[in-house]
């Protein structure tokens, strides 16, 4: 019967191959460079753009605020909330055809997973070589916006200044037993140490860490505040911007990066299908240019364009910053599942 009805089925499959190679041809094929003119003339005629976001208003409000001055013809629409209820708004909108977002921020260990998705639109700006070195995506998926340096934090009341960790391995000695805090989500903590180091050195640190009865908990900020308090003297991993800001407001932190330094990034990245495709275009557009690079080292923050040094220039200084690994979204339940395996039995 096959061979009977072979001459049928050969053009339908030589035509099911044609439309299949077609679109991976069209989702792979490389953007060319926008032009600024048509973008805006595109968004004064669209006059919109939805940008979901993570972030804390704070974070982005410069942002917008300096955008929408430059180009006011634009109606700004926002929507926050956390990372996992984010996603799985997207991902319903993205399921249904149904996307209301243009632009989203979001940790860019997550947008990979909207990636693999296909829930991003490949976009090619027009300064993408400043963003090389591991902070955007290779394909051109997502941008760094801005990133987060992962360090030690110390109380300076309670910590003397010959007692400081230098390294990691320092943190294993038995004078810090129960006085180190870590925060109860470090996945791209861990996975950067698995880059640098491997599983087996990563696993067996985290192992001998475990030893010194860590104080677990979640939320970075909530670890930076107590380390203030004086409650805790130690923790890991803290963002070195929050220690700094606390510190103009005299409080007794302070920190010390530790080799490897994990960049966490928060990305920008524009919708598989945008409703306002000119806006969304030059509002990333914007964000990442110089111009809205400075807009983030105003809010005190490290921008992902390096080449724009933060306020102040020490969040960065000789700090060799290791990105999030770009192709390990699937391991970040790995990770978490092993280090909570490993405190809870400390």
């Amino acid at each position: 019967m096959i061979a009977k009805n072979s001459k049928f089925l050969l053009p339908l499959l030589i035509a099911g191959w044609i439309l299949v190679i077609t679109g991976f041809l069209a989702r792979a094929e490389v953007p060319s460079v926008p032009d600024l003119g048509k973008l805006m003339e595109g968004a004064s005629k669209e006059r919109s753009l939805t940008i979901y976001h993570s972030t804390l208003y704070e974070d982005t409000k410069i942002l917008t605020d300096n955008f929408l001055r430059k180009y006011p013809f634009i109606k700004l629409h926002t929507y926050r909330a956390g990372q996992v209820a984010l996603i799985n708004r997207i991902m319903s909108e993205h399921r249904a055809q149904a996307q209301k977002w243009d632009v989203i921020i979001l940790n860019t260990l997550l947008l990979n997973d909207l990636k693999k998705q296909e829930a991003l639109q490949r976009y090619l700006i027009r300064d993408a070589s400043a963003y090389d070195g591991g902070f955007r995506d290779n394909e051109g998926f997502w941008y760094g916006l801005l990133i987060n340096a992962q360090v030690l934090g110390y109380n300076t009341r309670i910590v003397k200044s010959a007692d400081i960790p230098r390294s990691f391995m320092d943190l294993l000695d038995p004078k810090w037993i129960g006085k180190i805090a870590i925060d109860a989500e470090p996945y791209d903590w861990l996975m950067c140490l698995e880059k640098q180091w491997g599983r087996e050195k990563t696993w067996n640190y985290i192992k001998n860490l475990s030893q010194q009865r860590p104080k677990v908990l979640r939320g970075r900020g909530l670890l930076t505040q107590l380390l203030a308090a004086g409650e805790i003297p130690l923790s890991i991993p803290l963002y070195n911007y929050r220690i700094e800001q606390m510190k103009k407001d005299r409080a007794p932190v302070d920190w010390v990066a530790l080799d490897p330094v994990s960049a966490n990034i928060t990305g920008i990245a524009l919708s598989e299908k945008p409703s306002n495709p000119s806006a969304a275009r030059l509002f990333l557009e914007y964000t990442l240019s110089r111009e809205g690079q400075h807009d983030v080292r105003e809010l005190g923050r490290i921008p992902a364009r390096l080449e724009i040094k933060p306020n102040p220039p020490r969040l960065t200084e000789n700090l060799k910053m290791i990105p999030s690994e770009q192709n390990q979204p699937d391991d970040i339940k790995r990770v978490l599942r092993d280090f909570n395996a490993y405190m809870r039995n400390k």
